[in-house]
């Protein structure tokens, strides 16, 4: 795929804002930088923002995927990596390195450079990502060095995630990589606020896989706040999954200490249901296989996320009119 760097949307703060953070966020598989910029609009809080209306200082980056060929049909896809099975992510795993190999570093030097524009302040730097964004994004926060004492982003936030290479410590993960300047430590996991959200009824990355990645940051020594929310299928639950993002970030950003107030009461005013009481769904490998083609199971899952994320679009558009 060649060392050219990432092309990207960015949109900066609104008039009359100094910009004071950066939010580089990756889209997911099959979507663009401008369309996923574009589609945020649709998804809002409580109080009817948008994301950047709730931050009205921050600049947002939207690197834009490399359209790759699919190993396991003929088709192209703008991907961060290859996958060879979604109905199974763990089938042909280490086909998913060679991509993750190509882009981490050119997500890092994104996030060096939108560093060096805030004087340095890499606790300014708010890394985010949905879906395939969001996994290249935690395998970026495991080969990324802060260079500052504090060693921490400002936070990281993952919408419908999973963590590839499910089953492999960090040390594994990274040789599997072979990602260069990856450190040797995990501080940056330790010392970054992480929130990570998904939707019960995802029907392309199952709630399961998300609940394993909280268990492997934690077991990294990552301070992770997990929501999940009973509806909103492959993409942001609004308004409340929304409201979460506001409630935490502006508190991780104030200072590694203030990360405890993720899971404080002030996030609790509405009710959550504990984490064990919601019933885990089967593992991908206990459900019974399905008579479609893998082809046509791609297809068909696509295609569904696609129509319900138009039919979102569409709402949003005419609650605007």
């Amino acid at each position: 795929m060649g060392s050219l760097s990432l092309n990207s949307i960015q949109v900066p703060p609104a008039q009359g804002q100094t910009h004071s953070h950066t939010v580089v966020f990756l889209h997911g598989r099959g979507d663009s930088a401008a369309n996923f910029c574009s589609s945020l609009q649709y998804s809002r809080d409580s109080q009817g923002r948008t994301l950047a209306d709730a931050f009205p200082s921050f600049r947002w980056v939207f690197p834009q995927a490399p359209k790759r060929k699919c190993a396991s049909s003929p088709d192209e896809w703008n991907q961060w990596f290859d996958v060879w099975n979604v109905s199974n992510f763990a089938e042909n795993e280490d086909l998913q390195a060679e991509g993750l190999r190509e882009v981490v570093p050119k997500i890092r030097d994104i996030l060096a450079k939108e560093a060096s524009d805030l004087n340095g302040r890499w606790d300014k730097i708010i890394l985010m990502g949905i879906s395939m964004g969001s996994a290249t994004s935690v395998h970026t926060l495991f080969n990324l060095d802060v260079p500052t004492p504090d060693k921490r982003l400002g936070a990281f936030i993952g919408f419908s995630g999973r963590c590839p290479f499910a089953g492999r410590t960090l040390d594994e993960m990274r040789k599997t990589l072979q990602v260069d300047s990856s450190p040797t430590h995990n501080d940056v996991l330790k010392n970054t606020p992480i929130l990570l959200e998904h939707c019960v009824d995802d029907p392309l990355v199952l709630v399961g896989w998300g609940r394993k990645q909280r268990e492997i940051l934690k077991g990294f020594g990552a301070n992770v706040a997990w929501r999940e929310y009973g509806a909103g299928g492959h993409w942001f639950n609004s308004p409340q999954g929304m409201d979460d993002v506001w409630r935490n970030t502006p508190r991780a950003l104030e200072g590694f200490l203030d990360c405890f107030y993720w899971h404080g009461v002030a996030l609790m005013k509405r009710e959550l249901l504990p984490e064990e009481s919601t019933p885990e769904k089967p593992a991908v490998s206990e459900r019974k296989p399905k008579l479609l083609s893998h082809e046509d199971r791609t297809k068909k899952n696509w295609a569904k996320n696609l129509a319900d994320n138009i039919t979102k679009r569409q709402a949003g558009k005419k609650a605007e009119k």
